[in-house]
């Protein structure tokens, strides 16, 4: 298949799995959605691919009209290589347009030749595309930059979302104790009588993350898609800054208070990796259950060393009980994709999770992270001596606050080994 028909099919099948999903009146599960990601990113990489061989295709073409004869009727192939008519024409025959342009305005670069005549008899040759006279066009680039994982924010898009429009800070209230309940009434009877103690309140601070790096104007100019790769390094750097700091900030200075130091928080002790926490994650979406007014665990974070502990943990037959790698338990079924953990428990491994402990909660309903003005992205070469350094400074930022409404909502799990 041609890479065009190749990008038709990746296509095709992405779109197949979303109609599939509306045809059948829900929405697209995890696995559809992992599956639909896969064909984008390949369509995307085929998109690439063909860029490429367009830029090459030109490059070629290009070479082309500087071998062409200053006699129009000259042929253009299979001739005697066109003699330069002067300094200038020899010059540029010699360097390259590709090389010219790479140099124009870079600081320092500069381009040589000297004039060379062949005898008759010797052969032509490309220089084997090193040092040789056509490196510039047999020397090529792979523009495809390694990007990490994509998925940057996977606990702060769990919780509940809100947007500060006005201050820096906003306030919330902790729900107080409930007393008493609701009950059936006998005819005649007393009604049931429902306290609600009264509410603390709590006020999150908007904090701001950033960050900035510098580049040369000529970088900036001369190399527009690694410009771009720093620009969007910078915002992926800023994500998962905003990660550690709902996860682990500490609350002093300038720092969150994450949700692994907020006060309030339910905890449990496992005496083991493997199995004796994976049954303290069972345990912690009861205590969430039993101590919340109906919240109910909808995911736990997990290290990946804790993950991978509990992935290869065995029975007493040496089978895994999460299934092995290539079956299910006992051969029986499909390899299980471990996304999820119990009844459905969404299994979310973050790198900013300590070795050891682990997090379950009701998060949509727990907490919300409150944003102002979204992600700002700026440069500038008036900062400090840019302008006069032919400089360019980036910066990204974000301003997030976050609030833990419901403490109870949290267990926090740590392995503790019995002595």
């Amino acid at each position: 298949m041609t890479l065009k028909e190749k990008r038709a099919a990746a296509l095709k099948a992405a779109e197949a799995i979303i109609t599939g999903a509306k045809a059948a009146g829900r929405s697209a599960t995890d696995e559809e959605m992992t599956q639909f990601d896969g064909f984008v990113t390949e369509v995307k990489g085929f998109d690439t691919e063909l860029e490429r061989v367009s830029r090459s295709e030109k490059s070629f073409a290009d070479l082309k009209g500087l071998f062409r004869a200053e006699d129009p009727a000259a042929p253009l192939d299979g001739g005697a290589e066109a003699e330069a008519k002067s300094l200038s024409a020899h010059f540029i025959k010699s360097v390259g347009t590709e090389t010219l342009a790479r140099t124009r305005g870079v600081k320092g670069a500069g381009v040589s030749t000297k004039t060379e005549y062949k005898a008759n008899t010797d052969t032509h040759v490309t220089g084997g595309g090193v040092s040789g006279p056509l490196d510039a066009f047999l020397v090529e680039t792979d523009r495809t930059l390694v990007r990490g994982a994509q998925d940057l924010t996977p606990v702060s898009s769990m919780l509940g979302q809100g947007t500060i429009t006005i201050g820096s800070a906003i306030q919330y209230f902790i729900e107080g104790v409930i007393e008493g309940d609701v009950d059936a009434v006998a005819e005649n009877g007393t009604k049931a009588q429902l306290h609600i103690a009264d509410p603390t309140p709590k006020i999150a601070y908007l904090r701001t993350l950033a960050g900035y790096t510098k580049v040369t104007d000529e970088y900036f100019e001369d190399l527009a898609l690694l410009s771009g790769e720093i620009d969007g390094r910078l915002i992926r750097r800023l994500a998962r800054a905003v990660e550690r700091e709902v996860l682990t900030g500490n609350g002093t200075g300038a720092h969150l208070t994450g949700l692994l130091n907020v006060s309030g928080v339910q905890t449990l002790t496992a005496t083991a990796k493997g199995v004796p926490l994976a049954e303290a994650i069972l345990d912690a979406t009861t205590l969430i259950e039993d101590n919340t007014d109906g919240l109910s665990a909808d995911a736990v974070l997990l290290n990946r060393a804790d993950f991978v502990a509990m992935r290869k943990a065995k029975d007493s037959n040496g089978q895994y009980y999460g299934g092995g790698f290539f079956t299910g338990a006992y051969g029986n079924g499909a390899v299980i994709d471990g996304s999820s953990l119990w009844d459905g428990l969404r299994i979310v491994v973050s790198p900013f999770v300590p070795s050891g402990t682990a997090l379950v909660g009701a998060f949509l309903d727990a907490a919300t992270l409150y944003t102002k003005g979204g992600v700002r992205v700026e440069m500038t070469n008036s900062n400090q001596d840019d302008f006069i350094n032919d400089r360019v400074t980036l910066r990204a930022q974000r301003r997030a606050a976050l609030a833990t409404r419901v403490p109870a909502g949290l267990v926090k799990i740590t392995v503790t080994p019995v002595v």
